[in-house]
C-alpha cells in the first residue's frame, strides 16, 4: 500500500473522492437489484418504484461522477508519474546508461508509465466498489436466506479453485514465449537496420527462413493458448448456470423458494463482480508486474546529485589531479585504468593522443561527469568534484564532443542551451570565437533560425561541430575539453574547426584546455603532449 502512495503523490485526494462515489454508487447498485427482484415478484407498488427509481438516479449519478474522477485521476497521475521518472532517468550513475539501452529508456516514460498509471487507477477502483458490491450482496442474500447463502459461499471457492488452475496451467503452457518474441524482435531490428548490407551480400531468403521458423515457434504457443482459452472460457460461461441451476434445484427441495428470483439476480451480480475481481488479479500478473516492478527498481534508485560546495569567489583554480583511478566499462572485463594518476596544472593547455581505445576520451568523460570511476578520486582545485556543487561546477567546464549534438531550436537557443535566460550579444560573442557567425549571419533568420528539417540537413559538419563549441564557450568556462572534435568531419571542416579550437587556445588564456585526439594535428593546438599507451599516461618530448 505503501508503494501505491508513493506512486499516487498528490492524486490521492482524488482517489479519496474517486472511492467515496465508488462506494455510494455500488450502495445503490446493489439495491437495485433487489427492487428489480420484488417488482419481478408483482409488487409494482409506489413505494417499491419510487426505492428503484430513486437507487437508478443515484446509481448514474455517482457512477458517472466516480468514472470522471478517476479518469482525471489516471490522466493526472501519467503526467507526473512521467515527470518523476524523467527526473529519475537523468540522474542515474554512468552503471545505469551503459546496461540500459536507449529503447528501455524510452519505454520507461512511454510505456511502463501509461500502464502502471492505468493499473493503478484500474485496481483502485475495480477493487473498492467490488468489496462494497460483495459485502452488500452478502447481506441481502442472509436476508433473504442464510441457508442457500451459505450453500453459495460454497460454490464461490469453486470457481476460485478453476481461476487459479487456469493461470498456472497458462504460465507452464506459455513459458519461453517471451523469449521468442524478443528473438524475433531482434532479428527485425537488426535487419532492418542493417538492410544495405542483407542486400549486398543477397541474403534475402537467409532472413526470411530465420524469421519464418521464429514465428513457426511462436505459431505453437498461440495454439495452445487458444486452445486452453477455449477450456476456459467454456468452463466460464457455464459454470454460472451449471451453478443457477443447482441453486434452484436445491431452494425448491430445502422449501427455500420465497424470494428466490431476487436471490438469483443478487447471485448473478456476485458471480460478475467476483470475475471481474479474478480478470484484473490476472491482468496485473501477467501484463502490469514487470512495468510496476521497472518502475518502482527505478524509483527506489539513488538520484546522483553530487554536493553543495561552491567556492566563496565563484570560480575555480583549474588544476585537476587523477589520484588512483580504477576504471572500466560495465560490459567490459578489463580495466581502461587500474591505479591511473595524472595531474593538469591550472591553465595549461595539453593534448591527450593516443590509439583508439587507449582511454583518451574516458578522461574526458571521468572530468565533466559523465561516467564515474570505480575507485580513485578526481580533483578540481585539490577539492573532490563530487563535493561540489554538480550544476555550478557544470557551469565552469565546456566540453565538445566527437558527434555535433543539436537540438530542434533556433541556433541561439542551441549556443545558450541549458541557460533559463541569456543575452543576445553574449550569444554572438561565443559564435565569433568559434568562428561560426559568419555563417550564422548569412542565415535568413540568423540567430533564429530554428535547426531542423532542411535547415539541419544544411548545415555542414564543420558548421555544427562549430556550433557546438560556441555552446561550451558561452559559459565562460574555466575548463574546456575538445573530445575528438574533429575526428569525423572531412579534411576542410576539419582545417576550419582545428582554426578554431587553436583561436580558443589563444584567447582563453585563463582557462584549463585539453584537446584529446589520435592525429598527430593535436600536437600543434597546445604547449604540451601526453600520449596514453597500456593504462598508463607519459609527457612526449
Amino acid at each position: 500500500m505503501r508503494e501505491y502512495i508513493i506512486l499516487c503523490g498528490n492524486n490521492f485526494k482524488f482517489i479519496i473522492f474517486g472511492l467515496s462515489s465508488g462506494i455510494i454508487a455500488s450502495y445503490f447498485s446493489v439495491y437495485n437489484n433487489e427492487y428489480t427482484g420484488l417488482i419481478i415478484q408483482g409488487d409494482f407498488s409506489n413505494e417499491i418504484l419510487y426505492k428503484l427509481y430513486k437507487c437508478s438516479i443515484y446509481t448514474i449519478i455517482f457512477t458517472s461522477l466516480r468514472g470522471a474522477i478517476f479518469t482525471y485521476q489516471q490522466k493526472n497521475m501519467n503526467n507526473e508519474m512521467r515527470l518523476q521518472i524523467y527526473k529519475r532517468l537523468l540522474n542515474q550513475n554512468s552503471v545505469f546508461y551503459e546496461k540500459t539501452s536507449i529503447t528501455t529508456l524510452m519505454e520507461y516514460i512511454n510505456n511502463d508509465v501509461r500502464i502502471v498509471s492505468n493499473m493503478i487507477s484500474l485496481y483502485i477502483n475495480v477493487l473498492s466498489r467490488s468489496i462494497i458490491n460483495i459485502i452488500i450482496t452478502l447481506y441481502l442474500l442472509y436476508l433473504i436466506s442464510y441457508k442457500l447463502c451459505i450453500f453459495v459461499l460454497i460454490l464461490i471457492p469453486i470457481e476460485l479453485i478453476i481461476s487459479k488452475i487456469y493461470e498456472r496451467t497458462y504460465k507452464y503452457l506459455m513459458t519461453g514465449i517471451d523469449e521468442l518474441n524478443k528473438k524475433l524482435n531482434e532479428l527485425i531490428h537488426e535487419t532492418i537496420t542493417h538492410i544495405s548490407i542483407i542486400k549486398s551480400y543477397g541474403v534475402e531468403d537467409v532472413c526470411n527462413e530465420k524469421h519464418y521458423e521464429i514465428n513457426k515457434e511462436i505459431a505453437k504457443y498461440y495454439y495452445k493458448e487458444s486452445y486452453l482459452y477455449g477450456i476456459n472460457a467454456f468452463i466460464n460461461f457455464n459454470l454460472p448456470i451449471v451453478s443457477m441451476i443447482i441453486i434452484i434445484i436445491y431452494a425448491k427441495y430445502m422449501l427455500l423458494t420465497k424470494g428466490l428470483i431476487t436471490f438469483i439476480l443478487h447471485y448473478k451480480s456476485l458471480i460478475q463482480t467476483i470475475k471481474d475481481l479474478i480478470n484484473i488479479k490476472n491482468e496485473m500478473t501477467n501484463e502490469y508486474k514487470k512495468p510496476y516492478n521497472r518502475i518502482m527498481d527505478l524509483l527506489k534508485t539513488e538520484e546522483i546529485n553530487g554536493g553543495e560546495y561552491i567556492p566563496k569567489k565563484n570560480k575555480i583554480i583549474p588544476s585537476i589531479q587523477f589520484k588512483n583511478i580504477d576504471f572500466k566499462y560495465y560490459n567490459s572485463p578489463n580495466y581502461i585504468f587500474k591505479g591511473f594518476n595524472f595531474e593538469i596544472k591550472a591553465n595549461e593547455k595539453i593534448a591527450i593522443i593516443g590509439s583508439s581505445g587507449c582511454g583518451k576520451s574516458t578522461i574526458a568523460k571521468l572530468i565533466v561527469g559523465i561516467i564515474t570511476a570505480n575507485n580513485g578520486i578526481i580533483r578540481i582545485n585539490n577539492i573532490d568534484i563530487r563535493e561540489y556543487n554538480n550544476k555550478w561546477l557544470k557551469s565552469r567546464i565546456g566540453y565538445v564532443a566527437q558527434e555535433s549534438i543539436i537540438f530542434s531550436e533556433s541556433i541561439a537557443n542551441n549556443i545558450a542551451y541549458g541557460q533559463k535566460s541569456y543575452n543576445i550579444k553574449d550569444v554572438k560573442k561565443a559564435a565569433k570565437l568559434a568562428n561560426a557567425s559568419e555563417f550564422i549571419e548569412k542565415l535568413k533568420d540568423k540567430y533564429e533560425t530554428k535547426i531542423e528539417g532542411t535547415e539541419l540537413s544544411s548545415l555542414s559538419g564543420g558548421q555544427k561541430q562549430r556550433i557546438s563549441i560556441a555552446r561550451a564557450l558561452m559559459k565562460n568556462p574555466q575548463i574546456i575539453i575538445f573530445d575528438e572534435a574533429t575526428s569525423a568531419l572531412d579534411p576542410y571542416c576539419e582545417e576550419i574547426v582545428q582554426k578554431t579550437i587553436k583561436k580558443c587556445f589563444t584567447k582563453n588564456k585563463e582557462a584549463t584546455m585539453i584537446v584529446i585526439a589520435h592525429r598527430k594535428s593535436a600536437l600543434e593546438l597546445a604547449n604540451k603532449i601526453y600520449k596514453i599507451e597500456d593504462g598508463k599516461i607519459k609527457e612526449q618530448k
